[in-house]
């Protein structure tokens, strides 16, 4: 299914009803777009759904997403693979980002504190003292310093980062853009995750495969033309098609153009996405902006990934308050079920 990229902005948080009761990070928000490639509900509305940050209501987001379901009765609901907000350049755009965070008040205090300066650029370098801000508390710098660092730690920004270095632009490196703006690049030798379940497909072997939401594997080619042949009246092979090539452990798989969107860079994950998966190194980053969301849970799994070394990049206080957070997270399975079967079966 294809993937959607546009800009939404959010209207209501449908579930949880309040951010007391989140315990994982799951939202569902309604939204409003101008994308026409989205269906909207009877009240011009869009639904969607997905591991993702609190979203500022009335705040304009850029999104990827894939169509979940259409209910006859509520409409289009949408899964978000990313969302996030750009954050302005210019001192007027910063301003008007930052009233979007901050109370009325707390804005003006913060310009009477900092007139003229580059406030966005202080938060991220340590250079803004709250302290000397009147009605500002260090829970409201970490939430306004979390929202901007979103687009600089955040998973989409570190993986072009990444690219930039271990698969840099070359002459003769096939790649391919794509995006409303041509901001987004795949190359060969790029590391990407396919984000999207596909049964029974086939590979360019022409056997009928599954590839699944999570999978790994390397761009091995992209190739910009179908084949050409002699005789136009049988259809091509998978081999003999236009698109990108990939590897994955199935074998090598075809991924049409259009469909490029489904496909993710692979280097770098969040730790709700890297569950259940594991590498010979880890290096996890847990910033101090993102000190109200992680857990001793999250450091855990994020830990635990890797099969010979660890790294975690952090700042004491921000790990002191994680270990001190532990999620009690009730897990509803049939392993007492289970359990007591096989001891009736084995005394029978």
């Amino acid at each position: 299914m294809s993937l959607i990229e546009l800009k939404l902005t959010p209207e209501r948080m449908m579930y949880p009803k309040s951010e007391a009761l989140n315990k994982n990070d799951f939202r569902i928000y309604a939204c409003t777009s101008d994308s026409a490639d989205v269906e909207k509900n009877g009240f011009g509305n869009i639904s969607i759904k997905g591991i993702m940050q609190r979203l500022e209501l009335g705040t304009e987001y850029t999104a990827q997403i894939t169509l979940d379901k259409i209910d006859p009765k509520y409409g289009a609901s949408y899964n978000v693979l990313s969302i996030y907000q750009d954050v302005p350049e210019t001192l007027d755009g910063q301003r008007e980002f930052l009233a979007t965070l901050m109370t009325e008040m707390q804005l003006e205090e913060v310009y009477k504190t900092y007139p003229d300066a580059d406030v966005i650029d202080l938060i991220l370098n340590d250079k803004f003292d709250y302290k000397q801000v009147k009605y500002f508390g260090e829970k409201t710098y970490l939430k306004i310093k979390h929202r901007i660092k979103e687009n600089i730690v955040g998973t989409v920004q570190i993986n072009k980062y990444i690219q930039s270095i271990v698969n840099p632009e070359c002459e003769n490196k096939k790649q391919h853009e794509y995006g409303k703006d041509n901001d987004n690049v795949i190359r060969v030798g790029d590391f990407v995750l396919n984000t999207v379940n596909m049964y029974q497909v086939k590979n360019l072997e022409e056997s009928s495969v599954d590839i699944v939401n999570g999978d790994a594997g390397k761009v091995l080619d992209i190739k910009f033309e179908d084949d050409k042949r002699d005789d136009d009246d049988e259809d091509l092979l998978e081999r003999e098609k236009k698109g990108i090539i990939i590897g994955f452990d199935s074998g090598a798989f075809r991924i049409d153009f259009n469909d490029v969107f489904q496909l993710l860079a692979g280097w770098c994950r969040t730790g709700h996405k890297a569950q259940g998966d594991s590498a010979p190194a880890v290096l996890s980053i847990v910033d101090r902006s993102h000190k109200f969301q992680v857990s001793a849970n999250m450091l855990y799994t994020m830990l635990t990934r890797a099969k010979k070394k660890g790294i975690l990049i952090t700042q004491s206080e921000t790990i002191n308050f994680a270990i001190r957070k532990v999620e009690s997270k009730r897990r509803n399975t049939h392993l007492c079920e289970l359990l007591k079967h096989t001891e009736a079966v084995a005394d029978e």
